[in-house]
Protein backbone atom coordinates (compact mmCIF):
# COMPACT_ATOMS: atom_id res chain seq x y z
CA UNK A 1 0.00 0.00 0.00
CA UNK A 2 2.79 2.45 0.70
CA UNK A 3 4.05 2.29 -2.86
CA UNK A 4 0.84 2.98 -4.74
CA UNK A 5 -1.60 5.84 -5.20
CA UNK A 6 -4.78 4.29 -4.36
CA UNK A 7 -7.94 5.46 -2.51
CA UNK A 8 -8.54 2.94 0.22
CA UNK A 9 -11.87 1.08 -0.02
CA UNK A 10 -14.34 1.80 2.77
CA UNK A 11 -14.67 -1.17 5.12
CA UNK A 12 -17.77 -1.19 7.23
CA UNK A 13 -18.56 -2.58 10.65
CA UNK A 14 -20.65 -5.54 11.68
CA UNK A 15 -24.30 -5.08 12.45
CA UNK A 16 -25.31 -4.14 15.96
CA UNK A 17 -27.14 -7.01 17.51
CA UNK A 18 -30.82 -7.11 18.37
CA UNK A 19 -32.56 -8.50 21.41
CA UNK A 20 -36.03 -9.71 22.12
CA UNK A 21 -38.10 -6.66 23.04
CA UNK A 22 -40.92 -8.61 24.59
CA UNK A 23 -38.55 -9.96 27.27
CA UNK A 24 -36.75 -6.65 27.81
CA UNK A 25 -39.92 -4.64 28.24
CA UNK A 26 -40.58 -6.44 31.50
CA UNK A 27 -37.63 -4.65 33.15
CA UNK A 28 -39.22 -1.91 35.29
CA UNK A 29 -36.01 0.12 35.56
CA UNK A 30 -35.86 0.63 31.82
CA UNK A 31 -37.89 2.96 29.65
CA UNK A 32 -39.02 2.11 26.17
CA UNK A 33 -36.75 4.89 24.91
CA UNK A 34 -33.71 3.22 26.53
CA UNK A 35 -34.64 -0.17 25.10
CA UNK A 36 -35.09 1.27 21.62
CA UNK A 37 -31.82 3.21 21.86
CA UNK A 38 -29.87 0.12 22.88
CA UNK A 39 -31.25 -2.16 20.15
CA UNK A 40 -31.46 0.43 17.39
CA UNK A 41 -29.03 -0.04 14.53
CA UNK A 42 -30.33 2.29 11.83
CA UNK A 43 -28.01 5.20 12.66
CA UNK A 44 -30.78 7.36 14.09
CA UNK A 45 -29.53 7.09 17.70
CA UNK A 46 -26.47 9.02 18.82
CA UNK A 47 -23.61 6.80 19.91
CA UNK A 48 -23.38 8.21 23.44
CA UNK A 49 -27.14 7.69 23.84
CA UNK A 50 -26.80 4.07 22.74
CA UNK A 51 -23.93 3.47 25.16
CA UNK A 52 -25.94 4.95 28.03
CA UNK A 53 -29.04 2.97 27.15
CA UNK A 54 -27.15 -0.33 26.92
CA UNK A 55 -25.40 0.44 30.22
CA UNK A 56 -28.80 0.92 31.86
CA UNK A 57 -29.95 -2.40 30.40
CA UNK A 58 -26.84 -4.22 31.63
CA UNK A 59 -27.11 -2.73 35.10
CA UNK A 60 -30.82 -3.44 35.41
CA UNK A 61 -30.10 -7.05 36.35
CA UNK A 62 -33.18 -8.15 34.45
CA UNK A 63 -31.47 -9.51 31.34
CA UNK A 64 -29.53 -12.72 30.99
CA UNK A 65 -28.08 -15.08 28.41
CA UNK A 66 -28.36 -14.05 24.80
CA UNK A 67 -30.22 -10.81 25.55
CA UNK A 68 -27.53 -9.65 27.99
CA UNK A 69 -24.86 -10.73 25.51
CA UNK A 70 -26.34 -8.48 22.85
CA UNK A 71 -26.54 -5.54 25.26
CA UNK A 72 -22.79 -5.90 25.84
CA UNK A 73 -22.23 -6.33 22.10
CA UNK A 74 -24.22 -3.19 21.24
CA UNK A 75 -22.46 -1.13 23.90
CA UNK A 76 -19.15 -2.49 22.70
CA UNK A 77 -19.86 -1.37 19.14
CA UNK A 78 -20.80 2.06 20.42
CA UNK A 79 -17.52 2.28 22.29
CA UNK A 80 -15.66 1.01 19.24
CA UNK A 81 -17.16 3.76 17.11
CA UNK A 82 -16.16 6.35 19.71
CA UNK A 83 -12.57 5.08 19.73
CA UNK A 84 -12.71 3.53 23.21
CA UNK A 85 -11.00 0.34 22.10
CA UNK A 86 -10.27 -1.05 25.56
CA UNK A 87 -13.89 -0.56 26.62
CA UNK A 88 -15.14 -2.08 23.38
CA UNK A 89 -12.85 -5.08 23.74
CA UNK A 90 -14.04 -5.68 27.33
CA UNK A 91 -17.68 -5.55 26.22
CA UNK A 92 -17.13 -7.97 23.35
CA UNK A 93 -15.32 -10.33 25.74
CA UNK A 94 -18.32 -10.21 28.08
CA UNK A 95 -20.68 -10.87 25.18
CA UNK A 96 -18.66 -13.91 24.09
CA UNK A 97 -18.55 -15.31 27.65
CA UNK A 98 -22.34 -15.12 27.76
CA UNK A 99 -22.78 -16.61 24.27
CA UNK A 100 -19.61 -18.36 23.00
CA UNK A 101 -21.36 -19.34 19.76
CA UNK A 102 -22.16 -15.80 18.67
CA UNK A 103 -20.31 -15.23 15.40
CA UNK A 104 -21.13 -11.51 15.34
CA UNK A 105 -19.57 -10.85 18.75
CA UNK A 106 -16.45 -12.75 17.68
CA UNK A 107 -16.30 -10.69 14.49
CA UNK A 108 -16.66 -7.48 16.48
CA UNK A 109 -13.91 -8.50 18.89
CA UNK A 110 -11.78 -9.03 15.80
CA UNK A 111 -12.47 -5.43 14.79
CA UNK A 112 -11.33 -4.23 18.22
CA UNK A 113 -8.21 -6.41 18.11
CA UNK A 114 -7.33 -5.10 14.66
CA UNK A 115 -7.79 -1.48 15.72
CA UNK A 116 -5.50 -2.16 18.70
CA UNK A 117 -2.82 -3.53 16.34
CA UNK A 118 -3.32 -7.24 17.10
CA UNK A 119 -3.78 -8.33 13.49
CA UNK A 120 -3.10 -12.03 14.14
CA UNK A 121 -5.62 -12.05 16.99
CA UNK A 122 -8.17 -10.37 14.72
CA UNK A 123 -7.64 -13.00 12.02
CA UNK A 124 -8.18 -15.73 14.63
CA UNK A 125 -11.46 -14.12 15.73
CA UNK A 126 -12.73 -13.76 12.17
CA UNK A 127 -11.80 -17.38 11.52
CA UNK A 128 -13.71 -18.48 14.64
CA UNK A 129 -16.74 -16.50 13.49
CA UNK A 130 -16.58 -18.18 10.08
CA UNK A 131 -16.36 -21.64 11.64
CA UNK A 132 -19.58 -20.89 13.49
CA UNK A 133 -21.23 -19.34 10.44
CA UNK A 134 -19.48 -20.10 7.13
CA UNK A 135 -21.93 -17.76 5.31
CA UNK A 136 -20.96 -14.73 7.42
CA UNK A 137 -19.73 -12.37 4.72
CA UNK A 138 -18.81 -9.59 7.16
CA UNK A 139 -16.18 -11.81 8.75
CA UNK A 140 -14.77 -12.75 5.33
CA UNK A 141 -14.50 -9.10 4.39
CA UNK A 142 -12.87 -8.08 7.66
CA UNK A 143 -10.44 -11.00 7.59
CA UNK A 144 -9.43 -9.93 4.09
CA UNK A 145 -8.69 -6.47 5.47
CA UNK A 146 -6.49 -8.00 8.16
CA UNK A 147 -4.65 -10.19 5.64
CA UNK A 148 -4.08 -7.09 3.53
CA UNK A 149 -2.62 -5.28 6.53
CA UNK A 150 -0.19 -8.20 7.00
CA UNK A 151 0.79 -8.14 3.34
CA UNK A 152 -0.76 -11.58 2.73
CA UNK A 153 -2.41 -10.39 -0.44
CA UNK A 154 -3.30 -13.75 -1.98
CA UNK A 155 -5.20 -14.74 1.18
CA UNK A 156 -6.99 -11.38 1.14
CA UNK A 157 -7.98 -11.89 -2.50
CA UNK A 158 -9.22 -15.42 -1.75
CA UNK A 159 -11.51 -14.16 1.04
CA UNK A 160 -12.84 -11.29 -1.05
CA UNK A 161 -13.42 -13.55 -4.03
CA UNK A 162 -15.44 -15.88 -1.82
CA UNK A 163 -17.41 -12.93 -0.40
CA UNK A 164 -18.16 -11.74 -3.94
CA UNK A 165 -19.20 -15.25 -4.99
CA UNK A 166 -21.62 -15.50 -2.11
CA UNK A 167 -23.12 -12.06 -2.60
CA UNK A 168 -21.84 -9.95 -5.52
CA UNK A 169 -23.47 -6.83 -4.10
CA UNK A 170 -22.31 -7.35 -0.52
CA UNK A 171 -22.01 -4.03 1.25
CA UNK A 172 -20.28 -3.61 4.62
CA UNK A 173 -21.25 0.06 4.86
CA UNK A 174 -24.98 -0.57 4.67
CA UNK A 175 -27.18 0.39 7.56
CA UNK A 176 -29.43 -2.30 8.99
CA UNK A 177 -33.15 -1.88 9.34
CA UNK A 178 -35.47 -4.52 10.81
CA UNK A 179 -38.77 -5.52 9.31
CA UNK A 180 -41.59 -6.21 11.76
CA UNK A 181 -40.99 -7.55 15.27
CA UNK A 182 -37.49 -7.20 16.74
CA UNK A 183 -37.11 -10.87 17.54
CA UNK A 184 -33.65 -12.38 17.10
CA UNK A 185 -35.21 -15.72 16.22
CA UNK A 186 -37.07 -14.09 13.34
CA UNK A 187 -34.45 -11.59 12.13
CA UNK A 188 -31.11 -12.44 10.54
CA UNK A 189 -28.82 -9.70 11.89
CA UNK A 190 -25.92 -10.76 9.64
CA UNK A 191 -27.65 -9.84 6.39
CA UNK A 192 -27.49 -6.30 4.99
CA UNK A 193 -30.59 -4.24 4.34
CA UNK A 194 -30.82 -3.62 0.57
CA UNK A 195 -30.68 0.19 0.62
CA UNK A 196 -27.08 1.40 0.69
CA UNK A 197 -25.10 4.57 -0.12
CA UNK A 198 -22.32 2.57 -1.78
CA UNK A 199 -22.20 -0.63 -3.78
CA UNK A 200 -19.80 -3.52 -3.89
CA UNK A 201 -17.41 -2.98 -1.01
CA UNK A 202 -15.87 -6.44 -1.40
CA UNK A 203 -15.29 -5.93 -5.12
CA UNK A 204 -13.98 -2.42 -4.46
CA UNK A 205 -11.63 -3.74 -1.83
CA UNK A 206 -10.42 -6.59 -4.02
CA UNK A 207 -9.52 -4.04 -6.68
CA UNK A 208 -7.38 -2.31 -4.08
CA UNK A 209 -5.63 -5.53 -3.11
CA UNK A 210 -4.94 -6.30 -6.78
CA UNK A 211 -3.46 -2.80 -7.01
CA UNK A 212 -1.24 -3.40 -4.00
CA UNK A 213 -0.13 -6.69 -5.52
CA UNK A 214 0.84 -4.96 -8.76
CA UNK A 215 -1.91 -6.70 -10.73
CA UNK A 216 -3.16 -3.51 -12.36
CA UNK A 217 -5.28 -5.35 -14.95
CA UNK A 218 -7.10 -7.14 -12.12
CA UNK A 219 -7.66 -3.83 -10.32
CA UNK A 220 -8.95 -2.15 -13.48
CA UNK A 221 -11.35 -5.05 -14.13
CA UNK A 222 -12.86 -4.80 -10.63
CA UNK A 223 -13.18 -1.02 -10.70
CA UNK A 224 -14.68 -1.17 -14.20
CA UNK A 225 -17.29 -3.70 -13.08
CA UNK A 226 -18.34 -1.37 -10.28
CA UNK A 227 -18.35 1.71 -12.49
CA UNK A 228 -20.95 0.03 -14.69
CA UNK A 229 -23.22 0.16 -11.64
CA UNK A 230 -22.04 3.53 -10.31
CA UNK A 231 -20.61 5.53 -13.24
CA UNK A 232 -20.43 8.75 -11.20
CA UNK A 233 -18.49 7.35 -8.25
CA UNK A 234 -15.48 9.70 -8.05
CA UNK A 235 -13.52 7.40 -5.72
CA UNK A 236 -13.82 4.51 -8.16
CA UNK A 237 -12.79 6.70 -11.07
CA UNK A 238 -9.78 7.86 -9.07
CA UNK A 239 -8.88 4.27 -8.23
CA UNK A 240 -9.11 3.15 -11.83
CA UNK A 241 -7.22 6.21 -13.00
CA UNK A 242 -4.43 5.40 -10.55
CA UNK A 243 -4.31 1.82 -11.85
CA UNK A 244 -4.11 3.02 -15.45
CA UNK A 245 -1.32 5.42 -14.40
CA UNK A 246 0.62 2.65 -12.64
CA UNK A 247 0.26 0.52 -15.77
CA UNK A 248 1.48 3.38 -17.95
CA UNK A 249 -1.80 3.93 -19.83
CA UNK A 250 -1.92 7.71 -19.58
CA UNK A 251 -4.86 8.42 -21.91
CA UNK A 252 -7.53 6.44 -19.99
CA UNK A 253 -5.91 7.53 -16.71
CA UNK A 254 -6.31 11.20 -17.60
CA UNK A 255 -9.88 10.62 -18.78
CA UNK A 256 -10.86 8.95 -15.48
CA UNK A 257 -9.15 11.56 -13.32
CA UNK A 258 -10.61 14.50 -15.25
CA UNK A 259 -14.07 13.00 -14.69
CA UNK A 260 -13.40 12.33 -10.99
CA UNK A 261 -12.38 15.96 -10.48
CA UNK A 262 -15.43 17.17 -12.38
CA UNK A 263 -17.70 15.08 -10.16
CA UNK A 264 -15.90 15.80 -6.88
CA UNK A 265 -13.56 18.82 -7.13
CA UNK A 266 -12.47 18.50 -3.49
CA UNK A 267 -11.09 14.95 -3.88
CA UNK A 268 -7.37 15.52 -3.23
CA UNK A 269 -6.24 12.08 -4.43
CA UNK A 270 -7.75 12.71 -7.86
CA UNK A 271 -5.64 15.88 -8.18
CA UNK A 272 -2.54 14.01 -6.94
CA UNK A 273 -2.97 11.22 -9.47
CA UNK A 274 -3.76 13.61 -12.31
CA UNK A 275 -0.57 15.47 -11.43
CA UNK A 276 1.24 12.15 -11.82
CA UNK A 277 -0.31 11.59 -15.24
CA UNK A 278 0.64 15.06 -16.42
CA UNK A 279 4.17 14.59 -15.12
CA UNK A 280 4.52 11.37 -17.12
CA UNK A 281 3.17 13.17 -20.18
CA UNK A 282 5.84 15.85 -19.75
CA UNK A 283 3.43 18.64 -18.80
CA UNK A 284 5.37 19.61 -15.66
CA UNK A 285 3.79 23.04 -15.15
CA UNK A 286 0.26 21.63 -15.04
CA UNK A 287 1.44 18.68 -12.93
CA UNK A 288 2.87 21.16 -10.41
CA UNK A 289 -0.45 23.04 -10.41
CA UNK A 290 -2.38 19.80 -9.73
CA UNK A 291 -0.09 18.92 -6.82
CA UNK A 292 -0.52 22.46 -5.46
CA UNK A 293 -4.31 22.13 -5.58
CA UNK A 294 -4.11 18.77 -3.79
CA UNK A 295 -2.01 20.39 -1.06
CA UNK A 296 -4.52 23.24 -0.75
CA UNK A 297 -7.35 20.73 -0.36
CA UNK A 298 -5.47 18.37 2.00
CA UNK A 299 -2.47 20.20 3.53
CA UNK A 300 -1.73 17.25 5.84
CA UNK A 301 -1.56 14.72 2.99
CA UNK A 302 2.11 13.81 2.56
CA UNK A 303 1.75 12.19 -0.86
CA UNK A 304 1.23 15.43 -2.81
CA UNK A 305 4.36 16.90 -1.22
CA UNK A 306 6.31 13.74 -2.03
CA UNK A 307 5.36 13.63 -5.71
CA UNK A 308 5.81 17.37 -6.20
CA UNK A 309 9.15 17.23 -4.40
CA UNK A 310 10.44 14.42 -6.62
CA UNK A 311 9.12 16.18 -9.73
CA UNK A 312 10.88 19.39 -8.75
CA UNK A 313 14.05 17.50 -7.98
CA UNK A 314 14.01 15.91 -11.45
CA UNK A 315 13.55 19.41 -12.93
CA UNK A 316 16.58 20.69 -11.00
CA UNK A 317 14.65 22.90 -8.54
CA UNK A 318 16.60 21.68 -5.52
CA UNK A 319 15.50 24.30 -2.98
CA UNK A 320 11.80 23.82 -3.72
CA UNK A 321 12.23 20.05 -3.76
CA UNK A 322 13.91 20.07 -0.34
CA UNK A 323 11.11 22.22 1.10
CA UNK A 324 8.48 19.74 -0.12
CA UNK A 325 10.40 16.68 1.05
CA UNK A 326 10.87 18.19 4.51
CA UNK A 327 7.08 18.43 4.69
CA UNK A 328 6.90 14.73 3.84
CA UNK A 329 9.25 13.96 6.72
CA UNK A 330 7.11 16.08 9.07
CA UNK A 331 3.82 14.49 8.01
CA UNK A 332 5.00 10.88 7.63
CA UNK A 333 8.16 10.51 9.73
CA UNK A 334 8.26 6.68 9.69
CA UNK A 335 8.23 6.33 5.91
CA UNK A 336 11.61 5.52 4.40
CA UNK A 337 10.61 6.78 0.95
CA UNK A 338 10.44 10.41 2.04
CA UNK A 339 13.71 10.03 3.94
CA UNK A 340 15.46 8.63 0.87
CA UNK A 341 14.29 11.38 -1.45
CA UNK A 342 15.22 14.11 1.06
CA UNK A 343 18.66 12.52 1.37
CA UNK A 344 19.05 12.57 -2.43
CA UNK A 345 17.83 16.17 -2.75
CA UNK A 346 20.08 17.48 -0.01
CA UNK A 347 23.16 15.64 -1.23
CA UNK A 348 22.57 16.89 -4.76
CA UNK A 349 22.51 20.38 -3.26
CA UNK A 350 25.92 19.81 -1.66
CA UNK A 351 24.56 19.29 1.86
CA UNK A 352 25.96 16.52 4.08
CA UNK A 353 24.14 13.22 4.55
CA UNK A 354 21.92 12.98 7.61
CA UNK A 355 20.14 9.72 6.86
CA UNK A 356 22.06 7.82 9.54
CA UNK A 357 20.72 10.17 12.20
CA UNK A 358 17.12 9.65 11.09
CA UNK A 359 17.05 5.90 10.57
CA UNK A 360 16.01 5.27 14.18
CA UNK A 361 12.62 6.87 13.51
CA UNK A 362 11.93 4.96 10.29
CA UNK A 363 9.90 1.79 9.91
CA UNK A 364 12.71 -0.57 8.97
CA UNK A 365 10.38 -3.56 8.64
CA UNK A 366 8.72 -2.31 5.47
CA UNK A 367 9.82 -1.39 1.97
CA UNK A 368 11.98 0.56 1.12
CA UNK A 369 13.99 -0.37 4.23
CA UNK A 370 16.43 -2.53 2.18
CA UNK A 371 17.24 0.53 0.03
CA UNK A 372 17.73 2.66 3.15
CA UNK A 373 20.31 0.11 4.31
CA UNK A 374 21.96 0.30 0.87
CA UNK A 375 22.32 4.08 1.22
CA UNK A 376 23.76 3.67 4.72
CA UNK A 377 26.37 1.20 3.47
CA UNK A 378 24.82 -1.53 5.60
CA UNK A 379 23.77 -3.67 2.63
CA UNK A 380 24.95 -4.48 -0.87
CA UNK A 381 22.76 -4.20 -3.94
CA UNK A 382 22.79 -8.00 -4.20
CA UNK A 383 21.05 -8.21 -0.82
CA UNK A 384 18.42 -5.71 -1.92
CA UNK A 385 17.79 -7.66 -5.12
CA UNK A 386 17.50 -10.89 -3.11
CA UNK A 387 14.64 -9.29 -1.16
CA UNK A 388 13.08 -8.13 -4.43
CA UNK A 389 13.22 -11.68 -5.80
CA UNK A 390 11.36 -12.85 -2.71
CA UNK A 391 8.38 -10.64 -3.55
CA UNK A 392 5.33 -12.16 -5.19
CA UNK A 393 4.73 -11.60 -8.89
CA UNK A 394 3.54 -9.36 -10.49
CA UNK A 395 4.65 -6.77 -7.88
CA UNK A 396 8.26 -7.96 -8.20
CA UNK A 397 8.92 -5.78 -11.25
CA UNK A 398 7.82 -2.68 -9.35
CA UNK A 399 10.21 -3.44 -6.51
CA UNK A 400 13.01 -4.09 -9.03
CA UNK A 401 12.25 -0.72 -10.62
CA UNK A 402 12.66 0.92 -7.20
CA UNK A 403 15.82 -0.99 -6.34
CA UNK A 404 17.71 -0.25 -9.57
CA UNK A 405 16.56 3.39 -9.83
CA UNK A 406 17.56 4.22 -6.24
CA UNK A 407 20.84 2.35 -6.71
CA UNK A 408 21.39 4.53 -9.78
CA UNK A 409 20.72 7.63 -7.66
CA UNK A 410 23.30 6.46 -5.12
CA UNK A 411 25.92 5.74 -7.77
CA UNK A 412 25.33 9.18 -9.28
CA UNK A 413 25.72 10.84 -5.86
CA UNK A 414 29.02 9.01 -5.40
CA UNK A 415 30.31 10.20 -8.78
CA UNK A 416 30.10 6.79 -10.47
CA UNK A 417 28.55 8.00 -13.73
CA UNK A 418 28.97 4.83 -15.79
CA UNK A 419 27.59 2.67 -12.98
CA UNK A 420 24.66 5.05 -12.53
CA UNK A 421 23.82 4.83 -16.25
CA UNK A 422 24.06 1.02 -16.13
CA UNK A 423 21.71 0.84 -13.13
CA UNK A 424 19.23 3.29 -14.61
CA UNK A 425 19.08 1.20 -17.78
CA UNK A 426 18.36 -1.88 -15.65
CA UNK A 427 15.62 0.10 -13.91
CA UNK A 428 14.13 0.96 -17.29
CA UNK A 429 13.73 -2.76 -17.99
CA UNK A 430 11.46 -3.10 -14.92
CA UNK A 431 9.66 0.27 -14.73
CA UNK A 432 6.46 0.62 -16.80
CA UNK A 433 7.29 2.45 -20.02
CA UNK A 434 5.01 5.41 -19.26
CA UNK A 435 5.13 5.81 -15.49
CA UNK A 436 6.34 8.33 -12.94
CA UNK A 437 9.26 6.06 -12.06
CA UNK A 438 10.30 5.92 -15.71
CA UNK A 439 9.95 9.69 -16.04
CA UNK A 440 12.40 10.15 -13.14
CA UNK A 441 14.81 7.59 -14.60
CA UNK A 442 14.68 9.30 -18.01
CA UNK A 443 15.33 12.72 -16.46
CA UNK A 444 18.34 11.38 -14.56
CA UNK A 445 19.75 9.70 -17.67
CA UNK A 446 19.44 13.01 -19.53
CA UNK A 447 21.22 14.79 -16.68
CA UNK A 448 24.06 12.29 -17.01
CA UNK A 449 24.29 12.91 -20.74
CA UNK A 450 22.96 9.47 -21.63
CA UNK A 451 20.15 8.57 -23.99
CA UNK A 452 16.87 8.09 -22.07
Amino acid sequence: MKRVLWVGAAVGIAALGIVALRQMQSAPALTNEQINACVSYDGAVAIDQKIGACTAAIQSGRWSGRELSWAFNNRGMGRYLEGDLDGAFADFEAAIRLDPNDAVALNNRGLARSAKGDIDGAIADYGAALRLDPTYTFALNHRATAYWAKGELDLAIADLTEAIRRDPDFETTRTFKPEGDLDPAATDHTKPFPAAPEIGTSLRQRGGVYFAKGDFDGAIADFTALLRLAPEDADLLTNRGAAYLAKGDTTPALRDLDEAIRLQPALALAWINRGGVREVMGDLARADADYAEAIRLAPEHHLAYLLRGVSRLAAGSFEDAIADLKQVRRLNPKDGLGALWLEIAERRSGLPSRLAGEVGGLDMTAWPAPIVRLFLGAAKLEAVLAEVNGKAAPARKGYACDAYSFAGQLASLEGQKDEAVRLYRLAAESCPARSRAMAVVSADLKALGATP
